[in-house]
Order: C-alpha cells, then sequence, then structure tokens
C-alpha cells in the first residue's frame, strides 16, 4: 500500500496519512475522489504530485507506478514576495 500525504488543508478533512492500496498514480487519483470527493479532486487539480521526493511529471505522470511504502504527497504551488 502506498502511503498518500496530502496537503495541510486537506490533511485537516480526511487525515495526515492515508494508506492506498493503488497500481499507479491515475489510480490513487480515482481511488482519492471515490474515498473523499469534491474537496480532494479539487485539492489534486490544483498541486503537484511527488512520489519518494520525485514529481510525477518527470516520471510517468499518471502512469508512475506504486509499490508497497512509496509516499505520494500532493503539494500546493507556493508564492511570495
Amino acid at each position: 500500500m502506498a502511503n498518500l500525504i496530502p496537503n495541510f488543508e486537506l490533511a485537516e478533512q480526511i487525515g495526515f496519512k492515508i494508506e492506498i492500496d493503488a497500481r499507479d498514480v491515475g489510480d490513487l487519483i480515482q481511488q482519492g475522489i471515490g474515498r473523499f470527493g469534491e474537496p480532494f479532486r479539487k485539492t489534486v487539480e490544483r498541486c503537484s504530485i511527488v512520489v519518494n521526493g520525485r514529481s510525477v511529471s518527470l516520471l510517468k505522470g499518471k502512469k508512475t507506478p506504486l509499490r508497497k511504502d512509496d509516499n505520494v504527497w500532493l503539494l500546493l504551488p507556493s508564492g511570495g514576495g
């Protein structure tokens, strides 16, 4: 099972670390939407997804395979000034 670690705002609603048995990132997203609904879907649309410290955009995107004990982070962009 992969460990889903959502951003703080979403984590307050669904928990800070959730185990999800998913074959790849796309499957994890679909299961997350099924379990947690609209707040999860909205967060995924705005965030970067990182598996074990590497952005899925540098891997295989939503087809990035997940193994037992992988950590999947949902990170919202930040800015400052």
